[in-house]
Formats: C-alpha cells, structure tokens, sequence
C-alpha cells in the first residue's frame, strides 16, 4: 500500500520499505538517474522516463506525481546513501584519519556506484522546488556537520594541525564534489585511485607532523 506522508516540507508518496513497490520506486529512479545523466533534468520529460521504464505515463504517475518529485527523490536516495554510511563510519570509531579517509573515498568513488543520482544532485539541485531544496538542503548540512565532526576530532587529539574546520572541511568538498564534472568510468584512473590520491592530499595538509615550511624560509 501506498500513502502519501510528510517529510519535513514536502508532501510525497511512500511505499513499505522493502516492499515491492518501493523496489519498483527504485528501479524507476535508477532509470530516471540514467536518462537524465545522458540527456540533462531539464530535457527529461515524464513521458522520456515512462519510456526508460517501459511503462506508460499513467503507471509513472503511481509512483511519483511530477518530474520535480522525481529530482527530490533522487536527492533523498543520495542522502540516506551518504548519511546511512556515516553512521556505519561513526560506529566503527576509528582514528580520525580513517575516518576521514573513508569519508573522502564515499565522496569519490560515488561518482562511479551511483553517477546519475551524483550528477542530479549537483547539476539540479536549484531546480528543485523550494519545499524540496530545503529538506536536501538541511541534509547535505547534516553530512557537512558529520565531516566537520571528523575534523574537530583529530584537531583534539592531535592527529591534525589546528586549522578553520568549517573552511576546511568546504575545501575537501570542493575537492571532492568537483570529480563529477570530469570523471569518467572507462578513463584512465578508477574511482578508488582518484580517492586514494585525494586523501594523500588532504591527509598530508592535515597532519600535525606534515606543516609546510613558512613562506621565504
């Protein structure tokens, strides 16, 4: 059975999780991420991801009830992907570079598990009614904070020098999330290698024994 329930702002269908229609939910989207990886949001109609799912726009419309429904919930499955891995990271405990490290590699190698729902994410998130950006909005907070956490932690016990976390943790971001514009599965590094490359970077920049000499020494 489906309903429909709030989620904070916006008003959408759920399905029983792990429940036949919400596996079919999934595999829409999965279709969805597809189409629009190739074609871009904006150049996706209902009736373009109908016919990626092989069913007719009525049936679509049991599922989702517009394409701006779809884009959310695409963020939402990139957000409970995210947040349900930093839990996992969390739990472990870990020093702050491992967890750090696999931070980075989640980010990364995203690009390459689930590019489609990466790409919707940052090329169409402000085409998102403002209901919806709000609710992606407060979650990519949420897994800025987790980051900011990991920082604030080796910064205490001494695993990393003292630097700005906020600033920081947006310049692993911004390291990061760029991947997307210019990663490609068939070239010549996998996501793993570019992962492992990012976090020698930060990781060295980080590390309380690793401080570069000051400028004209």
């Amino acid at each position: 059975m489906a309903e429909r329930r709030s989620t904070g702002t916006a008003d959408v269908k759920v399905f029983a999780p792990g429940g036949k229609g919400e596996r079919r939910r999934r595999e829409i989207l999965d279709n969805a991420a597809k189409l629009i990886s190739k074609v871009g949001y904006s150049n996706a109609s209902l009736e373009d991801i109908a016919a990626a799912n092989k069913i007719s726009k009525s049936a679509l419309y049991h599922y989702f009830r517009s394409r701006d429904e779809i884009l959310f919930a695409m963020h939402e499955v990139l957000a409970d992907d995210f947040l349900e891995h930093a839990k996992t990271v969390e739990e472990a405990g870990g020093s702050a570079v491992e967890m750090l490290s696999a931070a980075i590699r989640k980010m990364v190698v995203a690009n390459e598990s689930i590019p489609g729902y990466v790409q919707a994410f940052f090329d169409h998130y402000r085409e998102l009614p403002p209901r919806f950006r709000r609710r992606a909005h407060a979650r990519s907070d949420e897994y800025t904070r987790f980051v900011e956490g990991i920082l604030e932690k080796g910064v205490a016990n001494g695993e990393f020098r003292p630097l700005p976390v906020h600033a920081t943790a947006l310049a692993i971001f911004g390291m990061c999330n760029w991947t997307n514009r210019w990663f490609r599965p068939s070239g010549p590094m996998s996501g793993t290698a570019i992962a492992d490359a990012w976090t020698d970077l930060v990781l060295g920049g980080l590390r309380s024994g690793d401080r570069a000499p000051a400028a004209g020494a």
